[in-house]
């Protein structure tokens, strides 16, 4: 309920109450403080009636407190410029999402790639999403970046877009030509399946990358011969050797205890903050507040940093040249090895990775 709370100094709160009421303005309630002071609590309506009432009787107005949605109107009449901004604010804000503000993008092409198409073709931070045609946008997209397709998402002052490559397809083979199958990987044989072709090895032989493993030729019962597209796959036991030399000296950086602390207004893409002095730096930052408009403020600590050199210990550069060789040699074999061996020198380790794989390409 609206109303108006009075505190009054005077006597005769009985009398006050009849003649009140007589002249039509009717007290929710009259509560005693002390023998001279007490409470009266009005509708709202008659807020500027009773106070000339009151005045005109010689009551002492203490304090006007006003309840309800009468305190807001009171407000808005004594703070007119303030009330007119915050009504423009709440007209700004709520109009944020008819702006294109974010891009959220997903699959192949990467966000600078597709946010540089966008800006080339018109459609640029703070546009209105009205103006943004979808469907023209797809179709830029997908002949300017050479896409199987894309899908274009309004959400509020957000674009999400996902992006789909074309699927690469493979010559056909010429089966008309003829064609060896040879070794990838110097190994053992394991494992052979041949579909067509004259096999050169067999399973336990040993052999060397570039040797011809299955000849492009068929020989048939009478002694013929015919040049074939040779087709087979042939696993074998492999060893890959991979040598990392000892790191005996790194550099790393560290903080040198000055920082620098600013604050992040970000609202959608466009981003408000001081510049850092530091050249070399790490960054913490702490949410202060957000908003469902795009609208966050960031505490943004800079901690200074300088390199500084480090000398590891023998067994964190041994620890550090085992890691990064063995990673080296599971590129080169393409799977995890099945057993490994660490050769140490004073120059460096080398590490021995069996596996056994496949040593021929896909037709």
């Amino acid at each position: 309920m609206n109303k108006v709370v009075f505190t009054v100094v005077g006597l005769n709160v009985e009398k006050l109450a009849q003649n009140l009421i007589k002249k039509g303005i009717c007290p929710i309630s009259i509560q005693r403080i002390t023998a001279k002071e007490f409470t009266l609590s009005m509708p709202f309506k008659y807020k500027d009636e009773s106070i000339d009432y009151l005045r005109k009787k010689c009551y002492n107005i203490k304090n006007i407190e006003i309840k309800g949605f009468g305190k807001i109107k009171a407000f808005i009449v004594q703070n007119v410029a303030i009330s007119l901004a915050l009504v423009l604010c709440l007209v700004a804000l709520l109009s944020l999402p008819q702006f294109y503000l974010q891009l959220k993008t997903f699959g192949v092409a990467s966000h600078n790639q597709v946010q540089t198409t966008l800006e080339e073709n018109g459609v640029k931070y703070g546009k209105f999403m009205a103006l943004v045609d979808a469907k023209e946008m797809e179709a830029i997209l997908c002949r300017q970046l050479d896409l199987a397709y894309c899908f274009i998402e309004k959400k509020g002052c957000t674009l999400c877009i996902e992006t789909v490559a074309k699927t690469e397809q493979k010559p056909a083979i010429d089966f008309t030509k003829t064609h060896d199958v040879v070794a990838t990987f110097d190994g053992e044989i394991t494992k052979m399946v041949v579909l067509q072709g004259t096999p050169q090895v067999a399973v336990g032989d040993k052999v060397v990358a570039g040797q011809t493993l299955v000849l492009g030729k068929t020989t048939f019962f009478d002694g013929t011969t015919q040049d074939v597209y040779a087709i087979a796959t042939i696993w074998a036991k492999v060893c890959v050797e991979v040598f990392y030399p000892y790191q005996r000296q790194t550099t790393t950086l560290v903080r040198t205890g000055e920082i620098f602390v600013c604050n992040r207004l970000s609202i959608g893409k466009l981003i408000l903050e001081k510049e850092c002095p530091f050249s070399s730096y790490e960054v913490e930052s702490q949410m202060v507040t957000t908003s469902p408009f795009f609208i966050k403020i960031e505490r943004l600590t800079y901690f200074c940093t300088q390199e500084k050199v480090v000398l590891p210990t023998k067994e964190q550069y041994q620890q550090q040249a085992e890691l990064l060789a063995l990673q080296q040699a599971v590129s080169l074999l393409g799977c995890n090895p099945q057993s490994v061996n660490y050769i140490y020198n004073q120059d460096g380790v080398s590490v021995l990775a069996y596996a056994e794989i496949k040593i021929t390409t896909e037709n």
